[in-house]
């Protein structure tokens, strides 16, 4: 497996990871979603799934706005059936 931009140890990220595939260099999740990050990436995937996710990362000019964009992404997937207001 080749090491990725997110993982220092060469194991990949948790969305290579996650779907049993070889996280190349130029993996766009892999600063977003290192190994300890697992849970997150699958309650993300399962909203957005992998292909969605690497597209709308791609659109993001700077690496700031990705930051937000993924922290915003999981927060928004891990409550999902959390805490919002309910709209009648």
């Amino acid at each position: 497996m080749a090491r990725c931009n997110g993982s220092s140890d060469g194991r990949g990220c948790a969305a290579c990871n996650y779907h049993r595939k070889s996280c190349e260099e130029d993996c766009i999740l892999a600063a977003y979603f290192p190994l300890e990050k697992a849970k997150g990436y699958e309650a993300v995937n399962q909203l957005h799934g992998f292909s969605i996710l690497s597209e709308k990362l791609k659109k993001f000019d700077s690496e700031s706005d990705r930051k937000e964009f993924v922290k915003s992404v999981i927060w928004d997937a891990l409550n999902v059936d959390g805490c919002g207001p309910t709209l009648t």
